[in-house]
């Protein structure tokens, strides 16, 4: 189920293990979100998101 749209959002994440960091801006906030269905994430209820390239920007890793 879609979470509610928001105005444009800057997020922190971080790959499973934490190794690698990014920063991205949504340009619909967390309207896009929606659940993950790999083995992995559904285990922890995880979201994913989609982002164009130009908007995630890599900060360690």
């Amino acid at each position: 189920m879609p979470l509610p749209a928001d105005d444009a959002a800057v997020l922190d994440g971080a790959c499973h293990c934490g190794s690698v960091r990014f920063r991205v801006t949504l340009s619909g906030g967390m309207g896009a979100a929606r659940r993950c269905t790999c083995s992995y994430c559904a285990m922890r209820g995880a979201v994913a998101l989609s982002a164009a390239i130009g908007d995630i920007e890599l900060v360690d890793g």
